[in-house]
Protein backbone atom coordinates (compact mmCIF):
# COMPACT_ATOMS: atom_id res chain seq x y z
CA UNK A 1 0.00 0.00 0.00
CA UNK A 2 0.97 3.70 -0.86
CA UNK A 3 1.31 6.35 1.45
CA UNK A 4 0.09 9.71 0.77
CA UNK A 5 1.77 13.01 1.39
CA UNK A 6 -0.69 16.03 1.43
CA UNK A 7 1.29 18.90 1.51
CA UNK A 8 -0.70 22.25 2.45
CA UNK A 9 0.40 25.76 1.33
CA UNK A 10 -0.91 28.67 3.19
CA UNK A 11 -0.37 31.66 1.40
CA UNK A 12 2.34 33.90 3.33
CA UNK A 13 1.31 37.47 1.44
CA UNK A 14 -2.10 39.12 1.56
CA UNK A 15 -5.08 36.89 0.93
CA UNK A 16 -6.88 39.07 -1.52
CA UNK A 17 -3.84 39.51 -4.06
CA UNK A 18 -2.87 37.37 -6.05
CA UNK A 19 0.32 36.84 -8.52
CA UNK A 20 -0.68 34.15 -10.83
CA UNK A 21 -3.18 33.65 -13.44
CA UNK A 22 -6.35 32.03 -11.82
CA UNK A 23 -6.92 28.30 -12.74
CA UNK A 24 -3.23 28.60 -14.50
CA UNK A 25 -0.73 25.34 -13.74
CA UNK A 26 1.05 27.81 -11.62
CA UNK A 27 -2.37 28.79 -9.15
CA UNK A 28 -2.33 25.01 -8.38
CA UNK A 29 0.82 24.03 -8.54
CA UNK A 30 2.50 26.27 -6.34
CA UNK A 31 5.26 27.01 -3.55
CA UNK A 32 7.37 24.67 -1.65
CA UNK A 33 5.68 21.83 -2.48
CA UNK A 34 5.38 22.24 -5.96
CA UNK A 35 9.24 22.17 -6.11
CA UNK A 36 9.32 20.12 -3.54
CA UNK A 37 7.41 17.41 -6.10
CA UNK A 38 9.65 18.40 -8.82
CA UNK A 39 12.95 16.93 -7.32
CA UNK A 40 11.48 13.47 -6.19
CA UNK A 41 12.96 10.66 -7.39
CA UNK A 42 12.23 7.33 -8.15
CA UNK A 43 12.03 6.12 -5.46
CA UNK A 44 10.16 8.60 -3.38
CA UNK A 45 7.11 8.67 -6.00
CA UNK A 46 7.25 4.80 -5.92
CA UNK A 47 6.68 5.00 -2.12
CA UNK A 48 4.47 7.99 -1.44
CA UNK A 49 1.27 9.25 -3.36
CA UNK A 50 1.45 13.66 -3.22
CA UNK A 51 -1.16 16.04 -3.28
CA UNK A 52 -1.09 19.40 -3.01
CA UNK A 53 -3.46 21.98 -1.28
CA UNK A 54 -4.53 25.12 -0.41
CA UNK A 55 -7.50 27.29 1.07
CA UNK A 56 -8.26 30.38 -0.98
CA UNK A 57 -10.80 33.06 -0.09
CA UNK A 58 -12.73 33.50 -2.73
CA UNK A 59 -13.24 30.07 -4.49
CA UNK A 60 -16.63 29.14 -3.84
CA UNK A 61 -16.70 25.22 -4.35
CA UNK A 62 -13.80 22.69 -4.16
CA UNK A 63 -11.21 23.24 -7.64
CA UNK A 64 -9.13 20.19 -8.76
CA UNK A 65 -6.36 20.09 -11.65
CA UNK A 66 -4.10 17.38 -12.17
CA UNK A 67 -0.22 19.33 -12.97
CA UNK A 68 2.90 17.59 -13.32
CA UNK A 69 1.25 14.31 -12.65
CA UNK A 70 0.21 15.88 -8.75
CA UNK A 71 -3.33 15.93 -7.93
CA UNK A 72 -3.73 19.82 -6.64
CA UNK A 73 -6.73 21.06 -4.41
CA UNK A 74 -8.30 24.32 -3.60
CA UNK A 75 -10.41 24.97 -0.84
CA UNK A 76 -12.90 27.42 -0.10
CA UNK A 77 -11.65 29.65 2.99
CA UNK A 78 -12.21 32.61 5.13
CA UNK A 79 -10.20 35.07 6.52
CA UNK A 80 -10.77 36.09 9.84
CA UNK A 81 -9.90 39.20 11.40
CA UNK A 82 -6.77 38.98 14.05
CA UNK A 83 -7.33 35.33 13.05
CA UNK A 84 -6.24 34.77 9.46
CA UNK A 85 -7.41 32.24 6.84
CA UNK A 86 -9.01 29.10 7.98
CA UNK A 87 -10.23 26.67 4.92
CA UNK A 88 -13.34 24.64 7.08
CA UNK A 89 -13.26 21.90 4.06
CA UNK A 90 -9.71 21.40 4.14
CA UNK A 91 -10.42 20.34 7.44
CA UNK A 92 -12.91 18.11 6.70
CA UNK A 93 -10.94 17.06 3.87
CA UNK A 94 -8.21 15.71 6.26
CA UNK A 95 -10.45 14.09 8.96
CA UNK A 96 -12.22 12.02 6.06
CA UNK A 97 -8.78 11.45 4.35
CA UNK A 98 -6.92 10.56 7.84
CA UNK A 99 -9.50 7.61 8.58
CA UNK A 100 -9.14 5.61 5.08
CA UNK A 101 -5.57 6.28 4.15
CA UNK A 102 -2.13 6.22 5.52
CA UNK A 103 -1.35 9.95 5.41
CA UNK A 104 1.46 12.66 6.08
CA UNK A 105 0.57 16.23 6.20
CA UNK A 106 3.43 18.67 6.10
CA UNK A 107 2.51 22.15 6.01
CA UNK A 108 3.98 25.70 4.83
CA UNK A 109 4.67 28.17 4.73
CA UNK A 110 4.16 29.14 8.63
CA UNK A 111 3.52 27.21 12.07
CA UNK A 112 2.13 30.43 13.53
CA UNK A 113 -1.77 30.69 11.75
CA UNK A 114 -4.58 29.10 13.65
CA UNK A 115 -5.40 26.40 10.64
CA UNK A 116 -2.00 25.10 11.41
CA UNK A 117 -2.89 24.80 15.15
CA UNK A 118 -6.44 23.41 14.56
CA UNK A 119 -5.22 20.16 12.38
CA UNK A 120 -2.50 19.47 14.82
CA UNK A 121 -4.79 20.04 17.44
CA UNK A 122 -6.74 17.67 15.60
CA UNK A 123 -4.59 14.71 14.03
CA UNK A 124 -1.71 15.21 15.40
CA UNK A 125 -1.62 12.27 17.90
CA UNK A 126 -3.20 10.26 14.90
CA UNK A 127 -0.53 11.11 11.62
CA UNK A 128 2.33 12.49 11.65
CA UNK A 129 2.74 16.43 10.94
CA UNK A 130 6.08 17.95 9.76
CA UNK A 131 5.61 22.27 9.06
CA UNK A 132 7.87 24.49 7.32
CA UNK A 133 8.87 27.96 7.79
CA UNK A 134 9.36 30.51 5.47
CA UNK A 135 9.14 33.50 7.16
CA UNK A 136 7.79 35.53 9.33
CA UNK A 137 8.37 36.37 12.97
CA UNK A 138 6.86 33.95 16.03
CA UNK A 139 4.47 35.26 18.88
CA UNK A 140 7.46 35.35 21.11
CA UNK A 141 9.31 37.32 19.12
CA UNK A 142 6.15 39.86 18.94
CA UNK A 143 5.74 39.19 23.44
CA UNK A 144 9.17 40.78 23.52
CA UNK A 145 7.90 43.81 21.57
CA UNK A 146 4.72 44.66 23.01
CA UNK A 147 2.32 42.24 25.26
CA UNK A 148 -1.34 41.81 23.47
CA UNK A 149 -3.66 38.78 24.77
CA UNK A 150 -4.13 37.50 21.45
CA UNK A 151 -0.03 36.95 20.64
CA UNK A 152 0.52 35.41 24.20
CA UNK A 153 -2.86 32.78 23.46
CA UNK A 154 -0.52 32.01 19.94
CA UNK A 155 2.35 31.22 21.97
CA UNK A 156 0.99 29.09 24.58
CA UNK A 157 -1.11 27.35 22.10
CA UNK A 158 2.51 26.61 19.85
CA UNK A 159 4.17 25.26 23.05
CA UNK A 160 0.73 23.27 23.73
CA UNK A 161 0.86 21.28 19.88
CA UNK A 162 4.46 20.63 19.56
CA UNK A 163 4.36 18.06 21.20
CA UNK A 164 1.82 16.44 18.10
CA UNK A 165 4.55 18.22 15.58
CA UNK A 166 7.07 15.30 14.49
CA UNK A 167 9.40 17.75 13.00
CA UNK A 168 9.99 21.73 12.23
CA UNK A 169 11.69 23.00 9.90
CA UNK A 170 12.94 26.69 9.42
CA UNK A 171 15.71 28.53 7.28
CA UNK A 172 15.94 31.55 9.56
CA UNK A 173 18.42 30.61 12.44
CA UNK A 174 16.66 32.67 14.98
CA UNK A 175 12.86 30.58 14.14
CA UNK A 176 15.56 27.44 14.62
CA UNK A 177 15.89 28.87 18.03
CA UNK A 178 12.29 29.37 18.99
CA UNK A 179 11.32 26.01 18.05
CA UNK A 180 14.07 24.58 20.53
CA UNK A 181 12.44 27.28 23.04
CA UNK A 182 8.65 25.28 22.56
CA UNK A 183 10.31 21.81 21.63
CA UNK A 184 12.79 19.51 21.97
CA UNK A 185 15.37 19.94 19.84
CA UNK A 186 15.39 16.89 18.27
CA UNK A 187 12.22 17.81 16.51
CA UNK A 188 14.27 20.25 14.77
CA UNK A 189 16.19 20.59 11.82
CA UNK A 190 18.59 22.68 11.07
CA UNK A 191 19.50 22.39 7.56
CA UNK A 192 18.46 23.55 4.69
CA UNK A 193 15.22 22.77 3.16
CA UNK A 194 14.80 24.68 0.10
CA UNK A 195 16.85 24.06 -2.72
CA UNK A 196 18.38 25.26 -6.35
CA UNK A 197 17.65 23.87 -9.63
CA UNK A 198 21.00 23.16 -10.53
CA UNK A 199 19.45 21.85 -13.74
CA UNK A 200 18.34 25.08 -14.42
CA UNK A 201 21.23 27.42 -12.63
CA UNK A 202 24.37 26.99 -14.79
CA UNK A 203 27.50 28.98 -14.96
CA UNK A 204 27.08 31.13 -18.14
CA UNK A 205 30.39 33.23 -19.61
CA UNK A 206 29.97 36.91 -18.12
CA UNK A 207 30.62 38.24 -21.31
CA UNK A 208 28.61 35.67 -23.08
CA UNK A 209 25.68 36.37 -21.30
CA UNK A 210 25.82 39.95 -21.22
CA UNK A 211 25.85 40.28 -25.14
CA UNK A 212 22.63 37.86 -25.08
CA UNK A 213 21.50 40.68 -22.82
CA UNK A 214 22.00 43.42 -24.22
CA UNK A 215 23.75 44.82 -20.75
CA UNK A 216 27.12 47.01 -20.52
CA UNK A 217 29.84 44.83 -21.30
CA UNK A 218 32.81 46.28 -19.67
CA UNK A 219 30.89 47.79 -16.11
CA UNK A 220 30.48 46.67 -13.39
CA UNK A 221 26.90 45.25 -12.49
CA UNK A 222 25.25 44.91 -9.04
CA UNK A 223 22.31 42.14 -8.84
CA UNK A 224 19.07 42.88 -7.00
CA UNK A 225 16.43 40.79 -8.37
CA UNK A 226 12.59 40.14 -7.33
CA UNK A 227 9.93 42.64 -6.39
CA UNK A 228 10.95 46.07 -5.72
CA UNK A 229 10.00 46.75 -2.14
CA UNK A 230 11.14 47.86 1.59
CA UNK A 231 12.45 44.13 2.49
CA UNK A 232 14.39 43.77 -1.28
CA UNK A 233 16.85 46.54 0.41
CA UNK A 234 16.80 48.62 -3.21
CA UNK A 235 17.33 51.77 -1.15
CA UNK A 236 20.40 50.51 0.62
CA UNK A 237 21.52 48.85 -2.77
CA UNK A 238 21.29 52.55 -4.40
CA UNK A 239 23.45 54.14 -1.71
CA UNK A 240 25.88 51.09 -2.08
CA UNK A 241 26.45 52.13 -5.98
CA UNK A 242 26.66 55.97 -5.29
CA UNK A 243 29.28 55.26 -2.86
CA UNK A 244 30.95 52.72 -5.32
CA UNK A 245 30.55 55.17 -8.10
CA UNK A 246 33.05 56.99 -6.48
CA UNK A 247 35.39 54.48 -8.05
CA UNK A 248 34.16 52.29 -10.02
CA UNK A 249 31.65 52.29 -13.34
CA UNK A 250 28.71 50.50 -11.79
CA UNK A 251 25.06 50.16 -12.50
CA UNK A 252 22.30 47.98 -11.05
CA UNK A 253 20.08 45.47 -12.52
CA UNK A 254 16.54 44.26 -11.55
CA UNK A 255 14.91 41.53 -12.84
CA UNK A 256 11.08 40.65 -11.45
CA UNK A 257 9.63 44.25 -10.76
CA UNK A 258 6.74 46.04 -12.21
CA UNK A 259 5.31 49.30 -11.96
CA UNK A 260 2.89 48.00 -9.86
CA UNK A 261 5.82 47.59 -6.84
CA UNK A 262 6.39 50.16 -3.99
CA UNK A 263 9.83 51.59 -5.10
CA UNK A 264 10.14 50.57 -8.81
CA UNK A 265 9.76 54.73 -9.49
CA UNK A 266 12.28 55.47 -7.05
CA UNK A 267 14.39 52.48 -8.61
CA UNK A 268 13.43 53.94 -12.52
CA UNK A 269 14.49 57.43 -11.30
CA UNK A 270 18.06 56.34 -9.94
CA UNK A 271 18.73 54.91 -13.23
CA UNK A 272 18.54 51.07 -11.99
CA UNK A 273 18.43 48.90 -14.64
CA UNK A 274 15.08 47.25 -15.17
CA UNK A 275 14.03 44.57 -17.26
CA UNK A 276 10.69 43.68 -15.15
CA UNK A 277 9.59 39.88 -15.50
CA UNK A 278 11.31 37.60 -17.73
CA UNK A 279 11.35 33.98 -18.34
CA UNK A 280 12.55 31.22 -15.77
CA UNK A 281 14.75 29.76 -18.34
CA UNK A 282 16.70 33.28 -18.91
CA UNK A 283 17.65 33.75 -15.52
CA UNK A 284 20.36 31.80 -15.48
CA UNK A 285 21.74 34.68 -17.93
CA UNK A 286 20.87 37.42 -15.61
CA UNK A 287 22.40 35.92 -12.56
CA UNK A 288 25.82 34.75 -14.83
CA UNK A 289 25.85 38.47 -16.06
CA UNK A 290 26.34 40.09 -12.46
CA UNK A 291 29.47 40.79 -11.05
CA UNK A 292 27.89 40.62 -7.46
CA UNK A 293 24.40 39.97 -5.79
CA UNK A 294 23.79 42.16 -2.98
CA UNK A 295 20.80 41.78 -0.88
CA UNK A 296 20.46 44.28 1.92
CA UNK A 297 17.20 44.00 3.27
CA UNK A 298 15.20 46.03 5.45
CA UNK A 299 13.38 45.80 8.65
CA UNK A 300 14.35 44.15 11.82
CA UNK A 301 11.52 40.81 11.18
CA UNK A 302 13.00 40.36 7.87
CA UNK A 303 16.54 39.95 8.95
CA UNK A 304 15.53 37.18 11.56
CA UNK A 305 13.12 35.65 10.32
CA UNK A 306 13.12 35.79 6.37
CA UNK A 307 16.23 33.23 6.09
CA UNK A 308 19.48 33.51 3.24
CA UNK A 309 16.51 34.42 0.71
CA UNK A 310 16.38 32.55 -2.72
CA UNK A 311 18.07 34.75 -5.42
CA UNK A 312 21.49 35.09 -3.27
CA UNK A 313 21.66 31.48 -3.55
CA UNK A 314 20.20 31.17 -7.52
CA UNK A 315 23.10 33.87 -8.06
CA UNK A 316 25.97 31.04 -6.20
CA UNK A 317 24.99 28.55 -8.13
CA UNK A 318 25.90 30.53 -11.31
CA UNK A 319 29.21 31.51 -9.65
CA UNK A 320 28.61 35.53 -9.09
CA UNK A 321 29.21 35.70 -5.32
CA UNK A 322 27.14 37.66 -3.25
CA UNK A 323 27.36 40.30 -0.13
CA UNK A 324 24.23 40.03 2.07
CA UNK A 325 23.08 40.30 5.54
CA UNK A 326 21.03 37.38 5.86
CA UNK A 327 24.47 34.52 5.77
CA UNK A 328 24.00 34.18 9.82
CA UNK A 329 20.80 31.69 8.72
CA UNK A 330 23.27 29.01 8.56
CA UNK A 331 26.32 29.04 10.35
CA UNK A 332 27.48 25.61 9.66
CA UNK A 333 28.06 26.90 6.19
CA UNK A 334 31.39 28.80 5.51
CA UNK A 335 29.96 31.43 3.05
CA UNK A 336 33.09 33.20 3.09
CA UNK A 337 33.72 30.66 0.30
CA UNK A 338 30.48 32.77 -1.53
CA UNK A 339 30.77 36.42 -0.31
CA UNK A 340 30.47 38.62 2.00
CA UNK A 341 28.53 39.07 5.43
CA UNK A 342 27.42 42.74 5.86
CA UNK A 343 25.12 44.30 8.09
CA UNK A 344 25.35 47.93 7.10
CA UNK A 345 26.13 50.22 3.71
CA UNK A 346 29.27 50.32 4.80
CA UNK A 347 30.60 46.99 5.16
CA UNK A 348 28.67 46.34 2.20
CA UNK A 349 30.87 48.87 0.02
CA UNK A 350 33.59 47.80 1.33
CA UNK A 351 33.09 43.96 0.64
CA UNK A 352 31.97 44.71 -2.57
CA UNK A 353 34.96 46.51 -3.22
CA UNK A 354 36.38 43.56 -2.49
CA UNK A 355 34.72 41.20 -4.68
CA UNK A 356 35.45 43.89 -7.55
CA UNK A 357 38.71 43.66 -6.85
CA UNK A 358 39.97 40.06 -6.04
CA UNK A 359 36.87 37.65 -8.51
CA UNK A 360 39.38 34.56 -8.72
CA UNK A 361 38.78 34.37 -5.13
CA UNK A 362 35.15 33.89 -5.45
CA UNK A 363 34.87 31.94 -8.19
CA UNK A 364 33.20 28.82 -8.05
CA UNK A 365 30.51 29.57 -5.67
CA UNK A 366 28.44 27.01 -6.71
CA UNK A 367 30.35 24.48 -5.06
CA UNK A 368 28.04 25.42 -1.82
CA UNK A 369 25.40 25.28 -3.47
CA UNK A 370 25.98 21.60 -4.76
CA UNK A 371 26.98 20.58 -1.34
CA UNK A 372 23.57 22.13 0.92
CA UNK A 373 21.06 23.33 -1.19
CA UNK A 374 20.82 20.67 -4.21
CA UNK A 375 17.15 19.62 -4.25
CA UNK A 376 17.32 15.94 -5.04
CA UNK A 377 19.66 15.92 -1.43
CA UNK A 378 17.56 17.63 0.53
CA UNK A 379 13.86 15.72 -0.98
CA UNK A 380 16.43 12.75 -0.55
CA UNK A 381 17.05 13.96 3.51
CA UNK A 382 12.91 14.65 3.80
CA UNK A 383 12.30 11.15 1.98
CA UNK A 384 14.17 9.94 5.15
CA UNK A 385 12.23 11.71 7.44
CA UNK A 386 8.94 10.60 6.53
CA UNK A 387 10.39 7.35 6.25
CA UNK A 388 11.01 7.63 9.85
CA UNK A 389 7.52 8.98 10.53
CA UNK A 390 6.22 5.76 9.11
CA UNK A 391 7.64 3.50 11.00
CA UNK A 392 6.45 5.36 14.10
CA UNK A 393 3.10 6.05 13.17
CA UNK A 394 2.03 3.07 11.09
Amino acid sequence: MKYKIIYIHQRPYPYNQNFYELDSDYYFYFGHGALFDMHRDELFRNTYDFEICRGEVGVKKLKTKIVNGTKCLIFPAYHFYRIGTISFSLLKYLLTLAKKEKIIIHYTASPHTYEFYIITFLLGSKIPIFVTHQGGPNPYYKLQKKFRLGTFISYNIEKHISKYVFKYFSGAYYEIEYFKKITSSSKVYDKPTWGVDLENYKPIDKLEARKLLNLPENKKIILLFGKLNKYRGILNAIKVRDTLKKEFDVDILNVGSDETCPDYEIAKKNGVILRGIVPYERMKYYFSAGDVYLYLTEGEENFYYAGTGIAPLESLACNTPIVANTLHNFPFIDFTKAGVYAKTIDEAVEGIKYIFRNPERLSNTRSIIEQYFDWHVITRNLFNFYNDAIKIFY
